[in-house]
């Protein structure tokens, strides 16, 4: 059996990273979207939610976090999944 899944690729800089990123959001994105970060075993490390407003960018801190790969989820309302690594380098 085949899944027809759809997954697109968030614009996250700086990365490497640091202390903090921002998430360009597509123009299409509207009302809230799920983020998750995930480290390289697959284990969540983060969880947040954001409502679209005036602004495509979300702002995060992650200067909390272990240096290492994680991965980015983000799921809008309308079911999009969009992912992206990021490395964390302190």
């Amino acid at each position: 059996m085949m899944l027809n899944v759809n997954v697109y690729f968030l614009n996250v800089y700086p990365n490497p990273a640091d202390q903090f990123i921002q998430i360009i959001l597509p123009d299409e994105t509207v009302g809230n979207v799920a983020l998750t970060m995930s480290d390289v075993t697959g284990r969540e490390v983060c969880t947040y939610q954001h409502s679209v407003g005036n602004t495509n960018v979300i702002g995060l801190d992650v200067g909390h976090l272990a240096e290492g790969l994680y991965t980015i989820t983000m799921v809008t309302n309308d079911g999009k999944r969009y992912v992206e690594r990021l490395v964390i380098k302190h």
